[in-house]
């Protein structure tokens, strides 16, 4: 621990630091001490759980004469640098499997902790479960992308927030999840301009804001992918086939072109990776042909936009971002 660690934490002395109701076992024989709050817990298990506790624990205390609890002679205290509240996320985790559980609903709290923790201590199936778990909202593919949209999806994962997207997207970047980045940047640039440049205030009062750099990143895929978009909805419609079954001012290119008129006029920028609204608003109008090759096309599109993704937002591609020895470029 630093010098600048073990001073922020002993500016509070030990005997005046709350021991954890839930976390402080009377068999315990190790003291592990954040800024607020001291755990009395077992060595052995801490040290089965992280190779990073294991090494850690093993090593003799030289403070341990000097840094005991009224009470308790001879019981080693570890001063840690850790924030209390995701230390005793990591804590309950330990002592109870079930506290967190893959694919079970959460909360963002105790996910992002975790992970953070997770990454720290070398809990490495714990952190591999905790990414799996964000990948159903944040994935690799456009196929598992197109299911976060349905309504219950969210729901399984923790309930959502204003500036989730931006949570987790610096989460990622933080703990090296190099995975969940091109997908939660991207949903981050689809939040309105004014969020994205300024951050989104949260219902616990917590304001999410994204590096300025991956700020700069947002705005430029969100206006990037946004006039592909327009331009693309409106070339579509007449590389429709010359089977139209319709002519004249009936013809599916023209009814098409005056409902995206209309659309345009009335909708803004929206998550086109997830659905394609512009050929929605024309797609009934027109004969069965033309609007099954429109479909065609408008996926084609869309797959080719997820696979640029990353590399648009200037993050290597799917490929690397799928391996789990990649590592993450910093903003």
């Amino acid at each position: 621990m630093s010098e600048a660690d073990h001073e922020q934490n002993t500016a509070i002395p030990l005997n005046d630091r709350t021991r954890h109701p839930n976390l402080w076992f009377e068999d315990g024989n190790i003291i592990l001490a954040t800024k607020f709050s001291v755990f009395l817990v077992h060595r052995g298990l801490l040290s089965w759980s992280s190779p990073v506790f294991a090494d850690m624990l093993s090593m003799p205390q030289p403070d341990i004469m000097e840094t005991t609890l009224d009470g308790l002679p001879g019981i080693p205290v570890v001063e840690l640098s850790d924030d209390d509240e995701q230390f005793t996320h990591l804590l309950r985790f330990c002592y109870n499997a079930r506290y967190y559980q893959q694919y079970m609903p959460t909360t963002f709290e105790i996910i992002s902790a975790l992970l953070r923790m997770s990454t720290k201590y070398q809990m490495d199936g714990l952190r591999s479960e905790i990414i799996a778990h964000l990948g159903v909202i944040y994935p690799v593919t456009i196929e598992k992308y197109v299911e976060t949209g349905k309504p219950d999806t969210q729901l399984s994962l923790f309930p959502p927030f204003e500036g989730q997207h931006f949570a987790v997207s610096n989460l990622a970047r933080e703990t090296g999840a190099l995975v969940l980045l091109p997908a939660a940047l991207w949903k981050a640039s689809c939040e309105p301009e004014h969020n994205i440049s300024r951050g989104s205030v949260s219902g616990d009062g917590k304001k999410h804001q994204l590096d300025p750099l991956d700020v700069r990143k947002c705005l430029a895929i969100k206006l990037e992918y946004y006039s592909i978009y327009v331009k693309t909805s409106f070339t579509i419609p007449f590389r429709t086939p010359s089977l139209c079954v319709r002519s004249g001012r009936e013809k599916c290119s023209k009814v098409a072109l005056v409902l995206l008129g209309a659309h345009f006029a009335q909708t803004g920028p929206c998550d086109i990776l997830l659905h394609w609204d512009s050929f929605d608003c024309w797609s009934n109008e027109v004969c069965a042909a033309c609007m099954e090759v429109a479909a065609s096309l408008f996926l084609q599109t869309r797959k080719y936009l997820w696979s640029c993704l990353p590399g648009r937002l200037d993050l290597p591609g799917w490929h690397i971002v799928a391996s789990n020895d990649s590592q993450i470029p910093q903003a």
